[in-house]
């Protein structure tokens, strides 16, 4: 008996600790706007799972803990103690790195989670090969250059291949149309229609469709270079460039 009320009691503490996490945080936030960041780091720590173990049956999840942790910081911080803030943004980070805020709507990180993420970014890039990154843009141009930190250069060929093959799609059905109107000629255009050239020259209808193919099959043909020329620019720049640099890092 006594065994499934230690069990009960256990189960209720981790719900309070996992499930209930938004009164403890409500709390805490609401001492947070008011000033009073010692008692917000009192509630946050007293949090299972935060500086406490998290009972075993009802664990924290790490999204849920690495937001209380964020939150935390964000107090330290504001309490004045780098130190501690340092700790928790570290702990906040290790278990979600793609987190951009926590559970308090207003917490302010400053500088400490940016020089973190821009941290682990900048190893990231530091990582990266030239095969790799040349291998992403033959198959997809722009991907190569998003691979090595260049996002600006990545849109700007992403966006001129997806352009060119757009124009290029269009021209060649104008092609298309035209080479089927130019199949369609008969002898009676042939014999009954005639243009006259700028230098007073007769031409048929049926030399005046081929033209008009020639003049489709030529922006097609140039459509196609221009397609290609920025396929090789882009594979030759995700090569050659080193990794894109991270700018100013802030430290602590």
């Amino acid at each position: 008996m006594r065994f499934f009320v230690f069990v009960a009691l256990i189960g209720a503490f981790g719900i309070a600790g996992a499930q209930d996490v938004p009164p403890y945080v409500r709390e805490a936030e609401a001492r947070y706007k008011q000033g009073d960041y010692g008692g917000a780091i009192g509630y946050l720590l007293a949090v299972p799972g935060v500086a406490q173990l998290s009972p075993k049956l009802t664990p924290m999840n790490r999204d849920s803990r690495a937001r209380l942790f964020f939150d935390l910081g964000c107090c330290y911080l504001a309490a004045g103690d780098s130190l501690r803030a340092d700790w928790a943004f570290r702990e906040a980070f290790a278990l979600n790195n793609r987190l951009d805020r926590g559970y308090f709507e207003n917490a302010d990180p400053g500088a400490f989670w940016w020089a973190l993420l821009h941290g682990e970014e900048a190893a990231r890039r530091m990582k990266t090969k030239r095969l790799f990154s040349g291998m992403r843009s033959l198959f997809v141009p722009g991907w190569g250059q998003f691979y090595r930190g260049y996002k600006k250069k990545g849109y700007a060929f992403l966006g001129a291949v997806v352009g060119t093959s757009v124009v290029l799609g269009v021209q060649y059905r104008d092609f298309q149309s035209a080479r089927e109107h130019y199949n369609q000629t008969t002898i009676l255009y042939h014999v009954n229609q005639r243009y006259t050239n700028e230098d007073g020259t007769r031409y048929t209808e049926w030399e005046a469709r081929h033209r008009e193919v020639k003049s489709s099959e030529k922006r097609v043909n140039i459509l196609i270079g221009v397609l290609g020329a920025i396929w090789v620019l882009n594979l030759f720049d995700s090569v050659v460039f080193e990794p894109a640099p991270m700018g100013l890092m802030i430290t602590f």
